[in-house]
């Protein structure tokens, strides 16, 4: 509908006892948009299509959800975003692992350790990332935060095959 200057719109209508948005006000969510994003790459069919959609779900991925309010439902809401959020990164980063671009990859990676840094799997990808590329430092650095974060967080230490992945590295030395 085409907004006429001096026109008298209704953005509200009366219905059985309430007030309810008009039926002409056009309202956009764009967590509705984000999630679905997400959920359409998980099932995509191509690779193309997949990187499209989790593009366009890291891009409308602004802010932690409603980040001033503490309440329960928010707070779970903003937790399955967030997650959904490096569900996203991390598929990007694995479509740019198959295609063999480790820079890519890694960027990706590391952005999703930043949401998800109890993900070991993903720390894995980021020590292996960085051996191929010769930056054996910032491998061991890898494994070291690894080790805090499960420490701190789980209160366990790094499955084996993290420790055998480190003795890799170390070997690299």
């Amino acid at each position: 509908m085409k907004v006429i200057e001096g026109g008298n719109y209704e953005l509200t209508q009366y219905n059985s006892g309430f007030y309810l948005p008009s039926d002409k006000v056009v309202r956009h969510y764009d967590v509705g948009d984000f999630q679905s994003a997400v959920e359409r790459a998980i099932i995509a069919t191509n690779e193309k299509e997949e990187l499209a959609l989790y593009m366009q779900a890291i891009d409308l991925y602004r802010a932690p959800f409603l980040q001033t309010v503490e309440m329960p439902w928010v707070q779970e809401r903003r937790e399955h975003l967030r997650q959904l959020n490096a569900q996203a990164l991390i598929g990007v980063g694995r479509i740019w692992k198959r295609r063999q671009n480790d820079q890519q990859a890694l960027g990706f990676f590391t952005r999703a350790l930043k949401e998800v840094p109890e993900r070991e799997d993903i720390h894995r990808e980021v020590m292996a990332i960085y051996l191929r590329l010769g930056m054996v430092e910032d491998a061991r650095r890898q494994y070291r935060r690894l080790e805090q974060v499960l420490d701190e967080t789980l209160n366990i230490g790094p499955s084996r095959e993290s420790r055998d992945l480190y003795a890799l590295i170390e070997a690299q030395s």
